[in-house]
């Protein structure tokens, strides 16, 4: 199954967020961030782009050069992290009842996922430009901060499996259908991954 496969069977399973989880890059390869990933979510962002306004210009293969430069400097911004920094710097959400799988990684993707229910739905909410283009970066950027954790998590012999199968559980949908559903609760995740957001798209000198 191709890494585009499986991002598209993942939307489709009637949950947007789900599309944002680990895709099938081999844990062998010498980057947390390998060539491959980078022309999966650039295509992916430059398709969200060009839902704002007017389509933006394309390279040859169909991805936008602000796409892939965005990815680019996320990808400088989150690989400048130590493998705890990347677990750290998950937002905590101390209003909202997660379930834990009992590994600090994973737990700190979960956490990261939470962020990108609500970017999400302000990407698809029609509201200005702005806020819809934040959204819209927000989503890819959570979405590679939890493949940064991959790799320190596969070193302790993990497995993707692990990893979906949490992620995608019961509960985990349940708590996200939840946050989703009150307005109070959303309200908190935007002011948890505020400080993230700021320092991953709102970096001085980027």
């Amino acid at each position: 199954m191709t890494v585009r496969s499986i991002i598209e069977r993942m939307a489709a399973l009637g949950c947007p967020f789900l599309s944002l989880l680990l895709v099938a890059i081999p844990v062998q390869s010498t980057s947390w961030f390998p060539p491959e990933l980078e022309v999966v979510l650039a295509s992916q962002l430059t398709s969200r782009l060009a839902k704002i306004g007017s389509p933006p210009a394309y390279e040859e293969g169909g991805i936008s050069p602000a796409a892939r430069g965005s990815i680019r400097m996320l990808a400088r911004i989150l690989g400048s992290w130590t493998d705890a920094e990347a677990v750290d710097r998950a937002p905590s959400f101390p209003e909202i009842t997660l379930p834990s799988a009992n590994q600090r990684h994973i737990d700190a993707m979960a956490r990261y996922q939470v962020c990108s229910l609500v970017l999400l739905s302000q990407f698809e909410s029609g509201k200005d430009a702005v806020a819809r283009r934040k959204g819209a970066l927000g989503v890819t950027a959570m979405a590679m901060a939890v493949e940064r954790l991959r790799a320190p998590y596969m070193a302790t012999a993990g497995t993707d499996r692990v990893v979906n199968a949490f992620l995608t559980s019961p509960p985990m949908v349940s708590a996200l259908d939840d946050t989703r559903k009150k307005p109070e609760l959303v309200a908190h995740v935007e002011r948890q991954c505020a400080p993230l957001l700021q320092e991953l798209l709102f970096t001085p000198g980027r």
